[in-house]
């Protein structure tokens, strides 16, 4: 097995939410599918103004049926259950992500976390076929994710990845404050 030659650079499946899921900020059941592909190193975060490592740089790659995103904007991610039983809505997420709170254990081998989300807006259905819920088709949402991470200096003296896990937190709710490691 040869060495890792982007061990900072790490994936999020979106389909790692399960499918169907009642997602309580959509109002609906939607199957969310992507990519979003993540690039860590040393930036400066928080009011403080540290140099924390985290994902600093990344995008939504792929998209529902696995489609390629624009570097910028809109990608289409999900679709809401089809009529009669749900709106049959397109969900869109940006390509870009945000990032809450950030935790590292200081020194040359650490581990850290960070809260992490997608800004994801339902796309209204248009005529003929209606929209069942006017009211709530473009009002945007927050998917979130607990990343947690290790990190190293590696034989060059760059520090880089050495383990990675996303877990998506319950939609439309904060995942709680992280704690020290």
């Amino acid at each position: 097995m040869g060495e890792d030659k982007t061990p900072n650079h790490k994936e999020v499946l979106l389909n790692s939410i399960p499918p169907n899921m009642s997602v309580p900020c959509a109002g609906e059941k939607v199957d969310i599918r992507g990519q979003l592909k993540l690039k860590f190193g040393f930036k400066k975060f928080g009011p403080m103004g540290e140099p924390q490592f985290y994902p600093v740089d990344g995008e939504v790659a792929k998209g529902y049926g696995q489609i390629t995103c624009p570097n910028s904007g809109q990608c289409d991610v999900g679709r809401g259950q089809p009529l009669p039983v749900g709106t049959g809505r397109k969900y869109t997420a940006d390509t870009r992500f945000g990032v809450r709170q950030v935790i590292n254990s200081n020194g040359e081998k650490g581990v850290g976390a960070c809260n992490l989300f997608l800004l994801i807006t339902s796309v209204p259905n248009r005529p003929p076929q209606g929209d069942v819920a006017p009211g709530r088709a473009g009002q945007p949402f927050k998917l979130w994710f607990i990343v947690s991470y290790g990190f190293e200096k590696n034989k060059n003296g760059k520090h880089e990845v050495t383990f990675f896990k996303a877990i998506p937190a319950k939609c439309g709710e904060q995942p709680p404050e992280l704690k020290k490691p």
